[in-house]
């Protein structure tokens, strides 16, 4: 079997989500004996592997980069950000993460709408297109037109350093932040996906009921595309002071985040997998989340959902998990088993599975 390689420079450009999925994936490789050539960006020092010039996302990004894999004399390239290289003799897999875009077209700023619309083009060139959830293969299908028999469904994980820590050493990491536990925790991009306008209606409720015995909410994220919205919405909840703003966190500081949350709270419009939710789950943290997209999927019964856009819903969800102690016990027992059901070594078999699948063709 020729050369596979796994196009990994979103990891260095796109730290969170879809770099998150790139650095899980080389992880489960390495776990698993899998040998995978990693193509890296130019200017990514943490891994390993030949140097790619071409940014992504780049209007040219498609017909560019594809010269520089010819040079690597691939059998085969994975893109795990939805768009493969149009040039070039090689076989190609694809992941897609979602299709919100095409369920919410407001969502992305034009330029990367213009980008992400390529997908239809891309899920007739890929040999496979790889879907992070069931959902996201039913909308492949659906919204982008993709060949069923070409769709294989590989689920994410959370990496093995998301666990649950010591609470006293919690507590003294979060004190250098001025934070206690016991806060309510959002992870992700500040972006319209993310439905942050009603994370802040939720929360303004929640602070209108129960005045100061409501938590303060932890916002952990940096600023996506179209994020005013969302941080006006945010910014308007009174009093302020209890929305605390960290900015974005690295792997190595979530876990420690997660730990020291009464839940993680994740509105989402639409997820086509929802890492984070599975992050916060195997560190034994409550969810409460949207129905929105794969949510349902993937935390089971083991999290609290309201429907998407609902306030008031949402409200009702946090009062139930920060005043029921024992609901709050059982979410965070349940949360721990589900997440083991995800792993980033079985997702890395799957996947090289699919690459001899490919080849062998």
């Amino acid at each position: 079997m020729g050369q596979i390689v796994l196009d990994a420079r979103m990891a260095y450009y796109s730290p969170g989500g879809i770099g998150r999925y790139i650095r899980g994936l080389i992880s489960g490789f390495e776990a698993a004996g899998l040998g995978v050539t990693v193509a890296r960006a130019r200017k990514d020092p943490t891994l390993a592997g030949p140097a790619l010039f071409t940014p992504p996302h780049h209007p040219l990004d498609p017909w560019v980069v594809g010269l520089e894999f010819i040079r690597l004399r691939p059998a085969l390239v994975h893109s795990p950000d939805f768009i493969p290289p149009w040039t070039g003799r090689f076989r190609r897999v694809i992941t897609v993460h979602d299709l919100a875009f095409l369920r919410w077209p407001g969502i992305l700023t034009p330029d990367a709408a213009r980008y992400y619309r390529q997908v239809f083009r891309a899920v007739q060139v890929a040999d496979r297109v790889i879907a992070v959830s069931n959902r996201t293969a039913a909308d492949l299908v659906e919204l982008a037109g993709a060949d069923p028999r070409k769709v294989r469904v590989v689920y994410e994980a959370a990496a093995p350093d998301f666990r649950p820590l010591n609470l006293e050493i919690v507590g003294t990491w979060l004190r250098r932040l001025g934070l206690e536990p016991g806060y309510l925790l959002y992870v992700g991009t500040i972006e319209p996906r993310k439905d942050l306008v009603t994370l802040a209606r939720g929360y303004q409720l929640l602070l209108d009921r129960y005045g100061d015995k409501a938590p303060p909410l932890v916002i952990a994220g940096g600023r996506g595309w179209l994020w005013e919205e969302s941080v006006q919405a945010l910014e308007s909840v009174r009093p302020g002071s209890k929305v605390r703003w960290l900015g974005p966190a690295a792997p190595e500081e979530l876990v420690y985040l997660y730990n020291g949350a009464a839940a993680l709270v994740l509105p989402s419009l639409y997820e086509g997998f929802g890492l984070v939710v599975v992050e916060a789950m195997a560190c034994g943290v409550p969810v409460v989340c949207s129905d929105g997209g794969a949510l349902p999927e993937v935390v089971g019964d083991a999290a609290l959902m309201f429907p998407v856009g609902e306030a008031g819903a949402l409200a009702d969800a946090l009062a139930r998990i920060l005043f029921d102690r024992d609901l709050a016990r059982r979410l965070g027992e349940a949360g721990r088993v589900r997440a083991a059901q995800f792993s980033w070594v079985e997702a890395a078999r799957r996947t090289y599975k699919i690459y001899e699948e490919v080849l062998a063709g």
